[in-house]
């Protein structure tokens, strides 16, 4: 009960300064991979985009407003992953809550179109890390760009574009 390791720890104390970067690394990790597959599904199941997804494309230009514009099973679904990943890695409190503000930042980042250090490569980077002109593109042609954070999954599985 008086460990102050980040994951792990059995109460939740401060945790050591290293701790929130190892298990912060791993949290959007998991969750782009989640979120990747649910979002990959939701475009590709006819229903499930019609039921649940397709509230948040009502608008096809991107605003800070839309990061957030969803219907209750999206917003509760994607909740659920966000709020999982911490718990299920063993991270203490204080990283969970860096990663909802940093999460929550982006997430309305990349729909605003704007382009900060936090979490963005620099224009000539090899793609490696999400910017807002790749969800941009998602929502003008939706068939494409799934991935909330990294690239990879979307260069995997074909649905990485890049320009209009």
């Amino acid at each position: 009960m008086t460990t102050s390791s980040d994951c792990g720890s059995t109460c939740p104390r401060r945790p050591r300064p290293s701790a929130p970067a190892g298990s912060g690394a791993r949290v959007p990790a998991a969750l782009d991979f989640q979120s990747f597959t649910w979002h990959l599904l939701h475009h590709r199941v006819p229903w499930l985009y019609r039921t649940f997804h397709k509230v948040h494309h009502t608008y096809t230009s991107t605003s800070a407003l839309t990061a957030e514009y969803s219907g209750a099973w999206e917003t509760l679904s994607l909740g659920l992953f966000a709020a999982a990943n911490p718990l299920l890695l063993g991270c203490h409190p204080l990283t969970e809550l860096a990663f909802f503000v940093v999460n929550i930042w982006l997430s309305v980042e990349d729909h605003c179109g704007s382009r900060s250090a936090v979490g963005h490569a620099p224009p000539g980077a090899a793609g490696a890390v999400w910017r807002a002109r790749h969800h941009d593109l998602h929502h003008l042609k939706s068939k494409c760009n799934f991935a909330p954070y990294f690239t990879h999954w979307d260069r995997l599985a074909g649905t990485l574009q890049t320009q209009d």
